[in-house]
Protein backbone atom coordinates (compact mmCIF):
# COMPACT_ATOMS: atom_id res chain seq x y z
CA UNK A 1 0.00 0.00 0.00
CA UNK A 2 1.56 3.65 -1.33
CA UNK A 3 0.02 6.58 1.12
CA UNK A 4 -2.82 7.89 -0.95
CA UNK A 5 -3.32 5.35 -3.00
CA UNK A 6 -6.30 3.31 -0.92
CA UNK A 7 -9.50 4.43 -0.88
CA UNK A 8 -10.27 5.07 2.70
CA UNK A 9 -13.74 5.95 2.12
CA UNK A 10 -14.58 2.42 0.92
CA UNK A 11 -12.69 0.92 3.86
CA UNK A 12 -13.00 2.51 6.71
CA UNK A 13 -11.62 1.00 10.19
CA UNK A 14 -14.31 0.08 12.48
CA UNK A 15 -13.93 0.83 15.97
CA UNK A 16 -15.97 0.58 19.52
CA UNK A 17 -15.95 3.43 22.24
CA UNK A 18 -15.96 2.85 25.85
CA UNK A 19 -17.05 4.70 28.58
CA UNK A 20 -13.90 7.12 29.11
CA UNK A 21 -13.45 7.69 25.36
CA UNK A 22 -10.70 5.08 24.64
CA UNK A 23 -10.94 3.68 21.36
CA UNK A 24 -10.87 0.01 20.27
CA UNK A 25 -10.53 -1.50 16.80
CA UNK A 26 -12.81 -4.17 16.14
CA UNK A 27 -12.07 -4.57 12.35
CA UNK A 28 -9.26 -3.47 10.54
CA UNK A 29 -6.55 -4.43 12.14
CA UNK A 30 -4.20 -5.34 9.05
CA UNK A 31 -5.31 -1.94 7.49
CA UNK A 32 -4.45 0.28 9.89
CA UNK A 33 -0.56 -1.53 10.61
CA UNK A 34 -0.66 -1.09 6.82
CA UNK A 35 -1.30 2.57 6.98
CA UNK A 36 1.07 3.17 9.41
CA UNK A 37 3.86 1.32 7.84
CA UNK A 38 2.92 3.31 4.32
CA UNK A 39 2.82 6.77 6.77
CA UNK A 40 -0.57 7.66 6.28
CA UNK A 41 -1.41 10.03 9.30
CA UNK A 42 -5.03 9.51 9.34
CA UNK A 43 -7.21 6.88 8.39
CA UNK A 44 -10.85 7.10 8.69
CA UNK A 45 -12.62 5.23 11.02
CA UNK A 46 -16.59 4.26 11.80
CA UNK A 47 -17.94 4.01 15.75
CA UNK A 48 -19.49 0.56 15.32
CA UNK A 49 -20.23 1.36 19.20
CA UNK A 50 -24.73 2.05 19.14
CA UNK A 51 -24.66 -1.66 16.61
CA UNK A 52 -22.94 -3.46 19.50
CA UNK A 53 -24.73 -2.05 22.48
CA UNK A 54 -27.92 -3.06 20.79
CA UNK A 55 -26.65 -6.83 20.97
CA UNK A 56 -25.68 -6.32 24.74
CA UNK A 57 -21.79 -4.84 24.48
CA UNK A 58 -21.49 -2.86 27.51
CA UNK A 59 -17.85 -1.72 27.25
CA UNK A 60 -14.71 -3.29 26.71
CA UNK A 61 -14.86 -5.38 30.04
CA UNK A 62 -17.27 -7.66 28.07
CA UNK A 63 -14.44 -8.64 25.79
CA UNK A 64 -11.99 -8.65 28.41
CA UNK A 65 -13.68 -11.30 30.58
Amino acid sequence: MRAGTFDWEQSPISVVTDGDGTQYVVDGHHRLAAARMAGVDEVRIIDVTDQLNDGGFLGYSDMAD
